[in-house]
């Protein structure tokens, strides 16, 4: 599907509720394995009064520390088995559930609010493996950089780690899982096949090269620009998710020469007119050409350069991007 229309509205959310519990429920009682549920104990101090963090009282958790002194004893997850059919269990799933959906909302996140819940991991493997291959394989370092913390486990960056890894690199990445289940900004369920081999690693380096970390740069840009995506087209349909992290993607690295990138709000116009025109519309001679001639200008702005542009320039834009991929 590749447009979206759900504007998390109270109505939109309970609608979307009662049928992801009914379809995440199938999926994972159908998997017969072992399912986790990745928690980020963030927000309980941001939003205690959430249901969520009172139905873990007596439940197993396992903490996911980070092997990284700026992180230890301030960054933890939470990782808690899930047996669906035990009663207690299953209201703990639904309230995740009820819960993702809340936290998904651009109003929410434009708070800073940010997600508590991650996902639900399917998986062979014990509890305290999962835990440290997440805690080690989220410390990745990149030569002549150091250190850093990937946050892969996070649904709003998952997808676009992923797609910039390749498949040696990806089956490190979900090493330990045989599925992972998450919900997505746009309330789809995303089924994230993971790569379990019956093996445990012992080491956890993805490798990054420098490139690679560079295109991994653009997550938080990404993200910008899909909160403002969604506020102003909130009542509209929008490109799904997975196809507009591609896009901006795409987008962001053949552009990365423009200095307009460089600040915030032409970033945001230019995603979204990714998005709303044209995946390709830098490559239309009259754009191209606007931003070539603007590299050595000390202000650039992408803003400005298209201020003076009708509806019948952008249509003339629209379609010599459609010829071109034709």
């Amino acid at each position: 599907m590749r447009n979206i229309l759900f504007d998390y509205t109270e109505d939109d959310i309970q609608k979307k509720s009662k049928t992801i519990k009914n379809e995440l429920l199938h999926n994972i009682i159908n998997e017969n394995e072992n399912c986790l549920l990745l928690l980020d104990p963030t927000l309980r101090n941001i939003n205690p009064e959430n249901p969520l963090w009172d139905a873990l009282k007596g439940k197993e958790v396992q903490i996911v520390k980070f092997s990284h002194t700026e992180l230890y004893d301030v960054f933890e997850l939470f990782l808690i088995p899930l047996n669906l059919n035990n009663s207690s269990d299953i209201e703990l799933f639904n309230l995740s559930i009820d819960a993702t959906l809340h936290e998904i909302s651009p109003k929410h996140l434009d708070a800073g609010a940010g997600r508590s819940v991650y996902g639900w991991l399917i998986t062979p493997h014990s509890c305290d493996y999962v835990a440290r291959h997440l805690s080690s394989t989220a410390i990745q370092t990149i030569s002549g950089e150091g250190e850093f913390l990937l946050r892969f486990f996070d649904p709003s960056i998952i997808n676009i780690t992923l797609s910039v890894l390749d498949n040696w690199q990806q089956s490190r990445l979900l090493g330990s899982v045989q599925r992972w289940y998450y919900i997505d900004g746009d309330a789809q369920i995303i089924n994230q096949e993971g790569y379990y081999n019956h093996q445990r690693q012992m080491d956890f380096s993805l490798s990054i090269d420098n490139n690679t970390w560079r295109k991994i740069q653009h997550l938080s840009v990404i993200n910008d620009i899909m909160r403002c995506y969604r506020n102003e087209y909130l009542f509209e349909e929008r490109v799904n998710e997975l196809l507009a992290h591609r896009w901006l993607l795409v987008a962001l690295e053949s552009m990365s020469y423009a200095k307009f990138l460089e600040n915030r709000d032409d970033c945001r116009l230019f995603g979204i007119h990714i998005l709303t025109k044209h995946p390709l519309i830098y490559q239309s001679r009259r754009l191209q050409e606007m931003i070539d001639s603007s590299v050595h200008m000390k202000d650039t702005s992408y803003r400005l350069l298209v201020k003076n542009f009708s509806i019948q320039d952008w249509e003339q834009i629209i379609k010599e991007c459609k010829r071109s991929v034709q």
